[in-house]
């Protein structure tokens, strides 16, 4: 009898542990989801404001983007407060210029600037 009890008790632990395990791997960043929305270029930006052509998508899974934004390879992890920074090259002609993208996420609203050596962009996004 007591052997059987210890078997439920054990069985009983081990679902316990596995169902935290699964909803602990399932579980999604507070800040994920497909962010959309059209730049704004900023003067005094050039002609290099011309790869903005259409909306912006950004895609966040598990509060982190790995994705082409504006034609710079652009990796970055979201912080607890909603901010990030990264930075990625971009062929330009014969030229490699360094992007900087940084912005912050309040709840629906991603406030974003991608910045070149002869462009820099306003990108209010929202989460749709």
């Amino acid at each position: 009898m007591q052997e059987m009890f210890r078997l439920k008790r054990l069985a009983t632990t081990s679902l316990v542990v596995f169902g935290a395990s699964c909803v602990a791997a399932n579980a999604a960043g507070k800040y994920d989801g497909n962010w959309v929305g059209v730049p704004i270029a900023v003067p005094p930006s050039s002609g290099d404001c011309s790869v903005w052509r259409t909306a912006v998508r950004l895609r966040v899974v598990d509060d982190k983007f790995n994705q082409e934004v504006g034609g710079a390879a652009m990796q970055g992890v979201i912080a607890p407060d909603g901010s990030f920074s990264t930075s990625g090259p971009r062929q330009k002609s014969k030229e490699i210029l360094m992007i900087q993208f940084t912005g912050k996420i309040t709840g629906d609203q991603l406030n974003a600037v991608w910045r070149s050596k002869y462009c820099t962009m306003q990108m209010p996004l929202r989460r749709q």
